[in-house]
């Protein structure tokens, strides 16, 4: 099973969306996953109609316009259990939440947990990381509720997590026992995930450059229960369309369910 994630890059910096949205629509379809985690989803992607573009692999769980979270999952391989939209305790901010999905195949039957988030970020507040922290523990509390309700399927939470290998969020999660798909897999990506803003050039377009950071930078995460799946490649995705589309590279994931 494939899942990516994908920060979009919103459209609230002079950067509109009916500008990008070939290219993201482009890199979504060239990397066919199974389940699709978009962050910054804002209310001019809905108006550019992304989700109609891509409705024909893929079932798509909002809730309501404005959810900036939202999942996309194969039509031809899932059905929806359930499906639900929180925001976060401490966090004002409509764009940080979580969506997720309980999904069941449609040939074997078996369940899985998808959760989608966009964590805390505010560079002007002391306690940044501490929301963030705050998130994760939110986060793990829905995993394991969908689990206990469930009969402990298996749970994989992905997105812009804003959290580096080192930030609070992230050693939470960690110290009990879920981590980033790099630090599980056999193959995985060198870099990190987020790139910076593109830039417009001459010519009017933008125009995206790959980072030097390594991958405990990134701040975008796929994340497993250490144990629980085989994860077979972390891949960060680096194709110039992409880079000249968001800030985030996305990030996709190959493990076995």
């Amino acid at each position: 099973m494939r899942i990516m994630t994908s920060n979009i890059w919103g459209c609230y910096f002079g950067n509109p969306a009916a500008e990008r949205i070939d290219a993201i629509e482009a890199t979504l379809k060239r990397y066919d996953a199974d389940v699709i985690g978009i962050q910054e989803m804002c209310p001019r992607w809905y108006e550019n109609d992304l989700a109609g573009r891509m409705q024909d692999r893929y079932t798509f769980v909002s809730g309501f316009i404005g959810n900036h979270s939202p999942l996309f999952f194969k039509k031809d391989i899932f059905d929806i259990v359930e499906t639900g939209w929180m925001r976060y305790s401490r966090v004002f901010d409509v764009s940080k939440s979580v969506t997720w999905a309980v999904l069941e195949t449609k040939d074997q039957h078996k369940k899985i947990a998808v959760f989608n988030t966009h964590m805390f970020w505010n560079n002007k507040v002391s306690d940044e990381d501490e929301r963030r922290e705050s998130n994760a523990m939110e986060l793990l509390e829905k995993m394991r509720s969908m689990k206990e309700k469930y009969g402990n399927i298996p749970t994989v939470a992905f997105g812009d997590f804003n959290s580096t290998a080192d930030g609070l969020a992230m050693k939470y999660l960690n110290a009990n026992n879920v981590f980033s798909a790099y630090e599980l897999a056999d193959v995985w990506s060198e870099v990190s995930s987020h790139h910076g803003n593109p830039v417009r050039g001459e010519d009017g377009k933008y125009l995206g450059t790959k980072t030097t950071n390594d991958k405990t930078q990134s701040i975008d995460h796929v994340v497993f229960f250490k144990d629980e799946l085989k994860v077979k490649e972390h891949r960060v995705v680096e194709d110039q369309d992409i880079l000249n589309a968001t800030d985030h590279s996305p990030v996709y994931v190959d493990f076995v369910f």
